[in-house]
């Protein structure tokens, strides 16, 4: 962690999404591990997972608090998320 309380490398606010997860597919972003549309605002996210299984309950209702990591131009906003919280 970092003096701000977010993790080395990160440059935005702590945030949670709900939704359920999904591998990246092919998209305009082309970063992240996961993508998750969240339920509240529809906003599609790109996960970058820090040490989250790759075993991820993929498909499945879930909660991930991350870190709002900026974004390509054009493209996904990125989490840095260090776990998946399955609902």
């Amino acid at each position: 962690m970092n003096a701000c309380g977010g993790y080395a490398g990160t440059t935005g606010a702590l945030v949670a999404a709900t939704g359920t997860l999904q591998l990246q597919v092919v998209t305009t972003s082309q970063y992240g591990d996961f993508v998750l549309t969240d339920e509240a605002t529809g906003q599609l996210h790109a996960l970058r997972a820090s040490g989250v299984d790759p075993s991820a309950p993929v498909g499945q209702r879930v909660t991930v608090p991350g870190f709002e990591n900026g974004k390509v131009e054009g493209g996904l906003p990125l989490l840095d998320v260090t776990r998946v919280d399955p609902l």
